[in-house]
């Protein structure tokens, strides 16, 4: 029914208007929102129809231009040949894409938003005008040239507009994620918090009692059974006690910059989740910042990413734990990672190119050495003892 109503009203607005790609066009907006008024508008099945109008439009054009213009065809042999071309070349193509899937999730991706819509409705308005200056010679050359410019000037006040929307969205998009992503680590952090104050609680509720025969033993001074009472009690609540977690997310606490602190939580939370195994100490607050704190947030994370590499290549016998230890006082910060690793030599570890993954090119220790030669109150020491490799970064306030 749908093709039905697509036929009638193109051969009815082709009469009015004398132009196949206008009337077509019209069609498919037309049916588009009779079709979608009820429901939310599906832009990819319109944008899809608009692409596939303008592949079409092509098709036709070089079909016809082909067998007039180089092969010097006319008559009825001009016609049979176009139709011919015309179904080859189609057939061709669509038998094509149906081969390759990737194709319509590339255009799923790309297509699916009404801000790719209008520059394609303007392409299609640029073939419907040279098609009205085609069919109308009459026309003087400074009306077609100015019409032209001004057609072109429209798109590109245009194209700098949907750029700018465009961009604006992605940013708001990747914002909405970012916070997505920090609402469930966050989460994830609160959880574990409750757990172990809900398994002290109970544990606290009933150590009382526990405790409470060791004052009878005291008062009929049964020594000798209050060690042994004592001992057995004290291992009991180390098993009961909920374990440390490894990862000691409590000393986050300790970093004043939210910054920071939330780009160590969500890597160590992601390493939980990979089952990494790693500890982390910040056994002092950090109050103060001694360099700039997006370098320092990309010199942390660049430690942190170099571990875990490391870590990836060692030999599991060399174990698989990093150590994270962050050490502040009145005169700077210092940041020890230590990690398991391959041999290494530290003066390679610290050229372009170099990782301990197969088959990549590593930059993460350039860089970082990059970063800190702003510094000068900044000291990177590297070592490599008995399967692990260590960095050490000094900062110091000025």
């Amino acid at each position: 029914m749908v093709s039905s109503t697509y036929l009638f009203f193109q051969g009815m607005l082709r009469e009015l208007v004398h132009f196949q790609s206008l009337a077509t066009v019209l069609v498919i907006l037309f049916l588009f929102f009779l079709l979608q008024k009820d429901s939310e508008s599906d832009y990819l099945l319109l944008n899809f129809l608009l692409v596939n109008q303008i592949f079409h439009s092509l098709i036709r054009l070089a079909c016809f231009a082909l067998p007039l213009n180089i092969l010097q065809i006319e008559g009825w042999g001009l016609f049979i040949t176009f139709w011919l071309l015309e179904f080859g070349i189609t057939f061709s193509t669509c038998r094509y894409i149906r081969k390759q899937g990737n194709l319509f999730r590339l255009f799923k991706e790309i297509f699916n938003d009404r801000i790719f819509t209008i520059p394609l409705l303007c392409f299609i308005g640029l073939t419907i005008l040279s098609d009205f200056f085609y069919q109308n010679p009459d026309l003087s050359y400074s009306k077609v040239l100015m019409g032209l410019l001004a057609f072109m000037a429209f798109q590109l006040i245009l194209a700098l507009l949907l750029a700018f929307l465009y961009y604006r969205r992605k940013m708001a998009d990747q914002a909405a994620e970012s916070q997505a992503l920090r609402t469930e680590d966050l989460a994830l952090y609160l959880d574990r918090l409750e757990d172990n104050r809900d398994s002290i609680r109970k544990i606290r509720h009933d150590l009382n009692d526990l405790l409470s025969l060791s004052q009878l033993m005291v008062r009929d001074q049964d020594f000798d059974h209050l060690t042994d009472y004592l001992d057995k009690l004290s291992t009991y609540v180390k098993e009961e006690m909920p374990q440390e977690s490894p990862s000691n997310l409590a000393d986050l606490q300790q970093i004043e910059d939210q910054d920071l602190r939330y780009l160590l939580m969500s890597k160590l939370l992601e390493w939980e989740k990979a089952g990494i195994p790693y500890r982390f100490e910040c056994l002092y607050p950090l109050n103060t910042l001694p360099i700039n704190r997006f370098d320092l947030m990309r010199c942390l994370a660049i430690l942190l990413n170099n571990a875990n590499e490391g870590r990836q290549a060692a030999d599991p016998s060399a174990g698989e734990t990093i150590d994270i230890l962050m050490l502040a006082d009145d005169q700077g910060l210092e940041i020890q990672v230590t990690n398991p690793s391959p041999t290494v030599a530290v003066r390679e570890a610290k050229q372009a190119g170099f990782s301990t993954k197969a088959g990549h090119r590593g930059l993460g220790l350039t860089n970082l050495e990059e970063i800190l030669s702003a510094y000068p109150n900044a000291l990177l020491n590297l070592t490599y003892q008995e399967g692990l490799f260590q960095a050490q970064l000094y900062l110091t306030y000025l």
